[in-house]
């Protein structure tokens, strides 16, 4: 067996490296923009709650960035149904994504393992 000072790295294997790089950088991108949906979809599940216990008789007041509009609860239900319904999709299409992502980075740790197996380090 090589020593680590006479173990060759070829440009190959340096593809591979900077492919598991790459695509494991995308996967923790993409894990993070999905934890940030479903608190995005907590929120909404709560504004619906809040909604629902609403009684007023002029209906509710909304804010869009820094201003407040009156509308009716049917309307306040619609657009957070589908904001809710939006968000659930993206999320779903997103963790589909991180999953072929995490198949393709178990694939390159099999070979980058298998090539030089104690010598790399790829947890982190």
């Amino acid at each position: 067996m090589a020593s680590n000072a006479d173990f060759e790295v070829t440009h190959e294997d340096q593809k591979l490296i900077n492919r598991f790089s790459t695509v494991n950088m995308k996967h923790r991108d993409l894990e993070e923009q999905i934890g940030a949906l479903k608190t995005e979809l907590q929120h909404l599940r709560d504004a619906s709650e809040e909604v629902m216990v609403c009684m007023e008789a002029d209906g509710i007041m909304v804010k869009s960035g820094d201003t407040f509009w009156p509308c009716s609860d049917d309307s306040a239900n619609d657009f957070i149904s589908e904001c809710q319904a939006n968000t659930e999709k993206e999320i779903a299409d997103k963790e589909a994504e991180s999953e072929k992502l995490k198949e393709e980075i178990d694939g390159l740790k099999k070979k980058l393992y298998g090539r030089f197996g104690d010598k790399i380090n790829l947890e982190a």
